[in-house]
């Protein structure tokens, strides 16, 4: 199984390539997600997908580090670690 790193690299090539796929994946995340890697993404974990611009810039906070790490994994299914930012 691909690591989140990996999985946000081929979502990040794909969308640089190909325009169709970049705005279906900033208006369905959730099911690009699934389509691409053949996984089911919990209902209780919430996918966004934000594109910088020339004027916005986004910057990703880690999970809070006083959240305890099976709280993060059953509320991802476990697809999140705690040493990667989610998405």
């Amino acid at each position: 199984m691909k690591t989140m790193d990996e999985m946000r690299q081929q979502l990040i090539d794909k969308a640089e390539d190909d325009i169709a796929f970049r705005s279906r994946l900033l208006a369905e995340p959730r099911a690009v997600v699934e389509e691409e890697f053949g996984i089911e993404v919990p209902e209780s974990l919430e996918l966004r997908v934000h594109e910088d611009s020339r004027s916005a810039v986004h910057l990703v906070l880690p999970p809070d580090p006083k959240l305890d790490m099976q709280e993060l994994r059953t509320a991802s299914g476990g697809l999140c670690d705690g040493c990667t930012p989610c998405w």
